[in-house]
């Protein structure tokens, strides 16, 4: 998950360098992908229930090698995601 200051952010990290670098690998590496887009009011993430669920209301990317339930356009599984890893923005100099 996360969270940008502008649309036009999001969108420039999504098109280029590593990301779309990444995203073009996607169709192989992966047997299920998905995404949700949406915008918050107070600027605050959702919690994770909360945002499992957009997910699961979110879009299938597509991939080579789909799991059954992804060819069945399941964008979440039955299990909900353990979270962890919290990333915090790089200091611009």
């Amino acid at each position: 998950m996360t969270s940008w200051n502008s649309e036009a952010d999001m969108r420039s990290f999504r098109n280029a360098g590593i990301h779309a670098a990444a995203m073009r690998k996607l169709l192989d590496w992966c047997d299920e992908a998905s995404f949700a887009h949406y915008v918050s009011d107070d600027g605050e993430l959702p919690s994770a229930d909360a945002a499992y669920q957009r997910l699961g209301a979110g879009k299938t990317s597509k991939v080579n090698h789909p799991s059954p339930a992804h060819a069945a356009g399941r964008a979440v599984s039955d299990g909900m995601p353990r979270f962890g890893l919290s990333l915090r923005p790089k200091e611009r100099r």
